[in-house]
């Protein structure tokens, strides 16, 4: 039976009106309420891993921020890695913009944390690791499950080969597609949490659950401070700069990837429309008196190539300016991120910086 909100939660929760300046979306937010709320971490990670809260003997974060001190943009993932009940480590990350990149980047940060076994550690004493992350769009696009558990296994027996490493990735999109036991776990309520835009929805959602008052409170507490609210309108910025970097990324790699493919596609179609043709246009030709093979089947060749080579050429171009955009961010670049849209001569200088 849950309790009534204490008199001091009750009184902040009646101020609580409008929409939410930052929702918890926000990775900063994110990060700063579950690291300053105790109780709403145990809780979300009981509610991500399936387990009771009772389970739960310790939860250390390794990578704590200074709550309000501005974050390096060259460190472009904000995340939690915890250490639960001194046995098992957790990256526990909040994605809002769509890279194109989460399998392999989801991969890239579970080998990194497996790989850390101090020199001359027994292998036996390998830590489990799950990276969780929780993403406000749907991946893979045709995925339609809630919460999804990787792990490595068998494919033949379908046995788990190893427990030590896990992927769990937590879809906000679809919501709609939670189990009984997603709901009955809790990790529901927290999706609706995450995505509320409203005081009133958070509130609603609380229902005198005293750990989702209190989250509420450690947010409407955190979002008031100013050096707080500088810091997520920053992160908030930096993820739009992001996200139009991808999307002017994408656009330009589909145009230059179709002129590339065009070119190397009617050459390649020419080639085959001619050397097909002649073939079949000898041939017939023989039997009939007619060598027009060669100009039948050359515009079928070329369209044939073009189509392949503008498909294979957009690929390639939308990947190459999705790796210089990754680049940059890592290098602490990200102010220039948004000119490569405006400025062509800037995209090809940073190609050359950056070998590409």
């Amino acid at each position: 039976m849950t309790k009534p909100a204490s008199y001091p939660n009750r009184e902040i929760l009646q101020n609580l009106t409008g929409k939410l300046e930052y929702r918890m979306t926000n990775a900063y937010l994110f990060v700063a309420v579950l690291q300053e709320n105790h109780e709403a971490l145990c809780s979300l990670i009981a509610a991500l891993l399936h387990i009771k809260r009772d389970d739960i003997l310790s939860v250390e974060i390794l990578n704590p921020i200074i709550l309000g001190q501005a974050i390096s943009l060259k460190d472009c993932v904000l995340d939690l890695l915890i250490l639960l009940n001194d046995n098992t480590k957790i990256n526990l990350e909040m994605q809002v913009a769509n890279e194109h990149n989460w399998d392999n980047r989801s991969v890239y940060y579970l080998a990194s944390k497996l790989t850390d076994l101090p020199t001359g550690a027994d292998y036996n004493e390998l830590k489990p690791v799950i990276q969780i992350g929780i993403l406000d769009f749907n991946y893979p696009s045709d995925n339609q499950e809630f919460y999804q558990q990787i792990m490595l296994i068998n494919k033949k027996t379908g046995k788990v080969f190893s427990d030590k490493a896990a992927i769990h990735v937590l879809c906000l999109s679809q919501i709609h597609n939670a189990t009984p036991e997603d709901q009955e776990s809790g990790l529901y309520k927290w999706a609706q949490i995450f995505k509320a835009t409203t005081w009133k929805e958070l509130i609603d959602l609380a229902d005198n659950n005293p750990v989702v008052e209190d989250t509420i409170v450690t947010i409407a507490k955190l979002s008031a401070e100013d050096h707080i609210r500088q810091q997520c309108e920053r992160r908030e910025k930096f993820e739009r700069d992001r996200i139009s970097a991808i999307n002017y990324g994408i656009s330009v790699g589909r145009a230059e990837g179709e002129a590339k493919g065009r070119a190397e596609g009617e050459a390649k179609g020419r080639a085959e429309g001619r050397a097909q043709g002649k073939a079949e246009g000898e041939a017939k030709g023989r039997a009939q008196g007619s060598p027009d093979g060669e100009a039948k089947r050359l515009p079928e060749g070329e369209a044939k190539g073009r189509a392949e080579g503008e498909a294979k050429g957009r690929t390639e171009g939308q990947n190459k300016l999705l790796t210089l955009i990754t680049l940059m961010t890592q290098a602490g670049e990200t102010a220039l991120i948004p000119e490569l849209a405006q400025d062509g001569s800037l995209l090809e200088k940073m190609y050359q910086k950056y070998n590409l």
